[in-house]
């Protein structure tokens, strides 16, 4: 026996030697979904999510990570089940890529049980793990776990044969190990090297278009004093739109960088919005920077260019007739009140014509002035309203398809800003530029919904611009908001967790008042008035106050296993959900359960071990059973333990779960 313990020691000291000297780790996290990919080796989420989802009651939550930042497994898996507020009937499995093993965790009794959980564990999942294939590994023991809950089987793979595998562990050592932990390695390092890549490429960008933003508001000072406000006003809407985007963008960046942990998935798609953002406003800034040339070139040939807005007005002249008679013809098939607006066109076409007529004189007086940007102006001008008279012209061309589906255009628009309207009145909170474009959609929506003879034109045109407006005018305040939702639900699932732990822990208390000591129970009132504290302190306080309550009472907890194994130990007379061994039998049963825990993850990678003594479940309160302990690699459970039957994790707590290596 003292031979096969150094055996077993020797690989343990060999494995360890393997291990790298640091690994990206996550601390235990407050999971919002069914599945979390911390570690980024899933390649697709959305197929893994699917078959983890058709789980019975959706119970089951999977999480993967590199390690257990420093902690045991049992100890961060216990946390995060903690801290995600997971109810009775969930049920956990940690896949920890970096120091290959899984641990998994269910309080069920019935249903989604830690038994259950570890069957659906099979050799072939772990396998997939050990081959790196993910994806299939998780959807393989998610199918799994399904089938099972419905009364069904799984197969477990076939064991591979002992005495060669003994050989070659023997033989070859940690090599082998050594060598597929390297290859794990490099594909995890890679896709962490993918996120860091893009989140410093999101980063620079945003530098470049705030710089680029900036630069792009110098330069428009510099265009108005060199030709006017006018011939420069669409580079101002161009340049706030490019300030929007940046400043949403920081926003973006903002929430990266609160205390508020993003999956991989989500930091990559926040990053790729970042970059989009960023690219827009730099091209937009680019844009504009082109269109400053464009007007700086114009002035050089502004003569030729006043005779190609000649030749359009006398086209738009010579196709006025032809656009009147289509309106007429349209009087036929539509009702009057949906062509009112279109029937305004020809004397608005008419107007803007006669305006570029007017210009363009202007503009030959500059050049006989010698003032060519004075006359750039001018032309400007005249180049502006042929647009809008050639928009008007391409609207009759159009009307009888744009008339066709005006009225279910309305019914979405007016669908589409209510929900705007409604954000506003949530969030606007007295800003004065949200409540004015509020006023506004609320009264276009007004005449939208009011009778049936509306110009359908008309009120589509102006439910767009009302949407674009309220929707600018929102932008800032949603940011906010949704920080602030995320911290709500983050501040409702601690306070229901915490409020659980305290109903527990005095039942307990009264339950098994004869062992509870007075220590124990002074830490007990002071977890109580922790709790009424965090109820009465401001709300952006109470987060942190619910914190300290679960502190204290995680060491009242504590300090209740402890009395509770003592009095049984001791000889006490409340001898509930414990069992009387010998210490003589119990350090038999300590050293068999760490020895063969040990052989059957060399062996086979981790097979599961059931735990040594009773269950020891704690009453009828709804409390934690111990579960089922394997151990795996040399290792043994969190320095566990036994009262009796009982496994108490001092790193971990009183809780159990089940532990297996690939």
């Amino acid at each position: 026996m003292r031979r096969l313990s150094r055996f077993f020691v020797g690989v343990a000291a060999g494995l360890m030697t393997l291990a790298p000297a640091t690994a990206l780790a996550v601390p235990p996290v407050d999971l919002d979904s069914t599945f979390a990919d911390y570690a980024n080796v899933v390649d697709n989420v959305s197929d893994v999510e699917a078959a983890i989802n058709t789980v019975p009651g959706k119970d089951l939550w999977v999480v993967v990570v590199d390690d257990f930042d420093g902690m045991t497994a049992q100890a961060w898996t216990m946390e995060t089940y903690d801290k995600s507020g997971l109810e009775v009937y969930d049920g956990i499995l940690v896949i920890s890529v970096g120091t290959s093993e899984v641990f998994g965790y269910s309080d069920a009794t019935s249903g989604l049980t830690e038994d259950l959980m570890s069957e659906a564990l099979t050799q072939v999942v772990l396998d997939e793990f050990t081959a790196e294939e993910w994806d299939d590994g998780i959807i393989a023991y998610a199918e799994n776990v399904a089938s099972l809950m419905r009364g069904g089987t799984v197969s477990a793979g076939k064991a591979p044969n002992v005495v060669p595998l003994l050989i070659g562990i023997l033989a070859v050592g940690g090599g082998i190990i050594g060598i597929a932990y390297i290859r794990k390695r490099k594909r995890q390092e890679g896709a962490s090297v993918a996120q860091k890549d893009l989140a410093e490429r999101a980063s620079s960008e945003l530098l470049a278009a705030d710089d680029a933003v900036r630069a792009g508001a110098a330069e428009l000072e510099f265009a108005r004093a060199e030709f006017g406000f006018e011939a420069t006003q669409e580079f101002q809407k161009t340049l706030e739109a490019a300030q929007a985007n940046v400043s949403q963008a920081f926003q973006l960046r903002n929430l990266l960088g609160d205390d508020i942990p993003e999956t991989p998935a989500q930091q990559q798609q926040m990053n790729t919005q970042i970059l989009e953002l960023s690219s827009s406003a730099r091209a937009a800034m680019k844009a504009q920077e082109e269109g400053f040339t464009q007007l700086r070139q114009l002035a050089s040939r502004v003569e030729e260019k006043i005779s190609e807005l000649e030749t359009r007005r006398a086209e738009i002249i010579a196709a006025l007739p032809l656009a009147k008679d289509k309106i007429a013809h349209l009087s036929h098939t539509f009702p009057a009140a949906s062509l009112a607006t279109l029937h305004t066109y020809p004397a608005q076409v008419e107007t803007l014509l006669t305006s570029v007529g007017e210009s363009l004189a202007q503009a030959h007086a500059e050049i006989a002035q010698q003032d060519r940007n004075g006359a750039v102006q001018y032309a400007r001008l005249s180049e502006s309203a042929l647009q809008q008279a050639g928009q008007l012209m391409t609207r009759i061309d159009d009307a009888p398809q744009l008339l066709a589906q005006a009225r279910e255009r309305m019914q979405a628009g007016v669908a589409s800003l209510s929900s705007d309207i409604e954000d506003a009145r949530r969030l606007g909170g007295g800003d004065a530029t949200i409540a004015a474009r509020q006023r506004e959609a609320e009264a276009i929506i007004a005449r939208a919904t009011t009778g049936t003879d509306v110009d359908l034109l008309t009120i589509n045109d102006q439910l767009t611009e009302a949407e674009a407006n309220l929707d600018l005018a929102l932008t800032g305040v949603r940011q906010s908001d949704e920080v602030r939702r995320r911290e709500q639900a983050n501040l409702d699932r601690y306070r229901t967790l915490v409020q659980r732990d305290m109903e527990n822990i005095d039942q307990d208390v009264t339950r098994y008042r004869e062992a509870v000591s007075a220590s124990t129970r002074t830490l007990v009132a002071h977890a109580q008035q922790a709790v009424y504290t965090a109820q009465n302190a401001p709300a952006d306080q109470q987060l942190n106050h619910y914190m300290q309550a679960k502190e204290l009472i995680d060491r009242a907890r504590r300090a209740l296993n402890d009395d509770l194994v003592d009095y049984q130990r001791y000889g006490g007379r409340y001898q509930r959900g414990y069992s009387s061994n010998s210490p003589a039998s119990l350090g038999g049963e300590i050293a068999g359960a760490i020895i063969g825990g040990i052989t059957r993850s060399i062996i086979y990678g981790g097979g599961s071990s059931s735990s040594w003594g009773s269950s020891g479940s704690r009453g009828s309160s709804g409390g934690r059973s111990s579960g089922r302990s394997t151990s795996f690699g040399g290792g043994r459970s969190g320095g566990s333990r036994s009262s009796g039957g009982r496994s108490s994790s001092r790193g971990g707590g009183s809780k159990g779960g089940f532990r297996k290596g690939f």
